[in-house]
């Protein structure tokens, strides 16, 4: 049997695996898009004054942020099962 090969009898959470882990990237990468990161590692009063002025973003941001994680966790829980039945098929 050809492992990358789908069945009818593999799962939809199996088929639905990679587009979490292509949402995942998207959306923390639309959270950093939101909080509007001022630069690397500016001085603490440049960023306490970026996050103060742009509430809304922050929070926009750490929402997407959030639910990004929830797909990265979907992802790699099901890469890691992927990768556990390929490696019982092989020994």
């Amino acid at each position: 049997m050809i492992p990358w090969r789908r069945t009818l009898s593999s799962s939809r959470l199996d088929r639905l695996a990679p587009l979490s882990g292509v949402l995942a990237v998207i959306g923390l990468l639309a959270s950093a898009l939101l909080f509007r990161a001022t630069g690397y590692l500016p001085p603490g009063e440049r960023l306490a004054a970026a996050f103060s002025s742009n509430p809304n973003g922050v929070a926009a941001g750490g929402l997407v942020g959030n639910l990004s994680a929830v797909f990265m966790l979907a992802f790699a829980s099901c890469a890691a099962v992927q990768l556990q039945g390929a490696d019982a098929n092989e020994g």
